[in-house]
């Protein structure tokens, strides 16, 4: 759930926004105002700055509609995919230890324990939901214009904190497999474990961008 809850907020900050720029267009520019339905103007430069070599945001919509349905759909999707990464390690787990060690349990316990690692990217993905908010402040010529390397480091620094110590927690645990299959174990949680991760969330993702490309179109909710 918890993970769950970080994916649905990193969705907030990604999905529903559109940035126009003072950069000079040309026909295959997208529009300067929405022909959809359901944006609504949050912050704009009235008159716009020129541009001087450098493009700089001017308006800033957002489409809670489109944010919402990304939100609920990677919540529900990300449940299925914990669980079903959950499955899969408890079984490469169990096909590891072999029938002699694998009914003890204890390497399986070590998986829901292990996931504590995970636990800041909550507040991780809470700062990443404000992914905007320089393009809203200067786009809105706030008097202190918030750099976007500042939400980017923000966010990935204890990011990629989360997931290296889960990584490599799990990679520890295994090292006290007994010794027979020690070996089996830690090659399991350092190189297949990562691949069935990464395979899972890609799905995920997969999914969730081609079902955004049906429905914003189905809906009218597209720029």
């Amino acid at each position: 759930m918890l993970l769950s809850s970080a994916a649905m907020l990193l969705q907030v900050g990604l999905v529903g926004w559109h940035t126009v720029t003072n950069a000079p267009t040309d026909v295959t520019s997208p529009a300067p105002t929405p022909g959809g339905r359901g944006w609504y103007h949050l912050a704009g430069a009235d008159p716009p700055p020129p541009y001087r070599g450098r493009a700089v945001p001017t308006d800033v919509w957002w489409n809670p509609t489109q944010t919402i349905l990304a939100a609920a759909g990677t919540f529900v999707g990300m449940i299925v995919i914990s669980w079903i990464i959950l499955a899969c390690q408890r079984a490469g787990a169990q096909l590891a230890l072999g029938p002699k060690y694998r009914h003890q349990g204890r390497l399986e316990a070590a998986l829901h324990y292990g996931a504590a690692w995970l636990a800041p990217l909550f507040p991780v993905a809470a700062i990443a939901s404000l992914r905007m908010l320089p393009d809203i402040s200067a786009a809105a010529r706030w008097p202190v214009s918030i750099p976007p390397a500042v939400i980017f480091a923000l966010a990935v620094v204890p990011a990629a904190i989360s997931v290296f110590g889960y990584g490599f927690g799990l990679i520890r645990v295994a090292t006290a497999a007994p010794i027979a299959v020690r070996m089996r174990v830690v090659v399991f949680f350092a190189l297949w474990n990562p691949l069935i991760i990464l395979w899972w969330v890609v799905v995920l993702c997969t999914g969730l961008y081609f079902g955004m490309r049906l429905l914003v179109p189905q809906l009218e909710l597209g720029w």
